[in-house]
This record gives structure tokens, sequence and C-alpha cells, in this order.
């Protein structure tokens, strides 16, 4: 059963049909009543019915506790809504249901607790999110970038170039949408340690890919201007 499929141009029909089947349902608790809830759930939510959708995955989760995908998709309207704190409660439900072996979706849960608390400033907490994260799932570049994002808003420059530069290094040369940004906030962590020119070469080198986040070259001329005043105390001290 494929919900993805299933929900494809169908609009506010699906979410209209799926919400009927829903409200047919009552408490009943089959395989089947439990994925008519999650597509109501999602249909909803494509329909920007947010307050509906977060019922039809609240309502999913007390029917069928072990139904790991409700948790996630209300944990990440949650997050996405501002509701932080119920975010990080559900996410974290969440991880104590997920089958140990699942270790993509476990992966996503981490990944997504961690978006959270970084969103509540609690950059501790969000930085071990994100290194579970890619502990369970290596191949997850989007938690190379936040971890990267969270060190440095964190203070820790060194350990953001390392997790902005394992990022990289899965890139390789499949630069997707996240390259602009990983090169760029590399960038931005090699200028906050001193190191202009070690800056200044990410940023040439790759400031051609499409969507790159500087692209009057703000940044490089700022880099260049305090490259050129680094040099100038140098010698002054000298």
């Amino acid at each position: 059963y494929n919900m993805g499929e299933a929900l494809k141009g169908r609009g506010d029909e699906a979410a209209s049909a799926f919400k009927k089947a829903m409200d047919n349902l009552g408490d009943t608790n089959t395989p089947l009543a439990s994925q008519i809830r999650l597509g109501a759930g999602m249909a909803l939510e494509r329909q920007g019915r947010l307050d509906e959708a977060m019922a039809a995955y609240r309502k999913a989760t007390q029917v069928d506790p072990n139904l790991i995908d409700a948790y996630y998709s209300l944990g990440k309207l949650l997050m996405e809504q501002k509701e932080l704190t119920a975010a990080v409660a559900t996410f974290q439900d969440a991880l104590e249901k997920v089958d140990r072996r699942d270790d993509r979706k476990a992966g996503l849960i981490h990944f997504y607790l961690g978006a959270t608390h970084y969103r509540q400033k609690n950059y501790a907490e969000a930085i071990v999110a994100h290194q579970n994260a890619l502990k369970r799932n290596p191949d997850l570049i989007d938690a190379n970038y936040e971890l990267g994002k969270t060190l440095m808003a964190h203070g820790d420059p060194v350990a953001a170039v390392i997790a902005f530069q394992q990022g990289a290094d899965k890139l390789g040369d499949n630069q997707n949408r996240l390259a602009p940004s990983i090169y760029f906030q590399m960038g931005k962590a090699l200028e906050l340690q001193g190191q202009f020119e070690e800056a200044l070469t990410v940023w040439r080198k790759w400031q051609h890919l499409p969507g790159w986040p500087d692209p009057k070259g703000a940044a490089v001329k700022s880099c260049e201007r305090l490259r050129e005043l680094d040099s100038q105390l140098s010698a002054v001290l000298q």
C-alpha cells in the first residue's frame, strides 16, 4: 500500500475521502485502519488543514502506539508550527518505539529531533541528536550539514569544519541541493578561525554552484578585507 501514490494529484478530494473514512473507524485498530488515519493526516496536511492533520496523526498514535510514521509526521508538523516542546516529546516517543533494526527511520527521527533542539537553541542536545542520526544513518548528508551549523552556533568552528567536510566528502561528484550551503558554511567556519585564505579557496572553488547563498560575493569581499587587515596587523606586530 503506497500512501504517497494514493495521494498524488488528488488534493482536497483525497483529504475529504480519507477524513470521512477515518471518522467512520472509531477506535478500530487494524493495519488498514492505521494506514487510513495516517493517510488522512498526510492528505489534510497537503491541503494546509494543519489542525485537522495533527488531530489525525494524534488519533493514529493513540489507537496504534506502534505506528512510527504517525509520530514522525506529527513531530515534523509540530516542529514546523513552532510547537517545539511538543515536537521534542513526540520524536522522543518515536525513538522509544522505532524498530532498532530500522537505521534509516531511526536516523531521520534523530535528525528532526536535533533540528527541533536547534530551533530551541538547545545546541548541546541538538549536537548529540545529529551525531546519533549519523551513527544510525551515515549517509544522511542533511545531518552533517545541520551538525556543522549547530557546532558553529555552539561556538566550535573547528568541529564544524570537520562536519561540513564529512558532508562534502559524501557528496562526491553528486553536488545535490545541500552542496552550496555546505561549502558556504564551511568557508564561514574557516573564516571564524582566522583561516581567511582557506575560506576564500573554498568559496572561489564552489561559488559557481546554482543556489549559492552569496551570489554577489559580499562574503568573499569581506573575507578579503579581513585577510588584508590581519596581514597588516601581523606586519605591525613583527
